[in-house]
């Protein structure tokens, strides 16, 4: 019965990094997005003529 528990909680593991790994394009296309648009203000407001 033990063995069942281990093999129950060694699946939990590898199903619950699975999600995360496949998680992680959304994640790091969204870090991109946000800094390219960040980048995109801070270019835009040091482009501005001075007054």
């Amino acid at each position: 019965m033990a063995d069942n528990e281990a093999v129950v909680a060694l699946i939990d593991d590898v199903s619950s990094e699975q999600r995360q790994i496949a998680d992680a394009p959304l994640l790091t296309d969204r870090h991109q997005r946000e800094a390219t648009a960040e980048r995109a203000r801070t270019h835009s407001a040091s482009a501005q003529p001075r007054r």
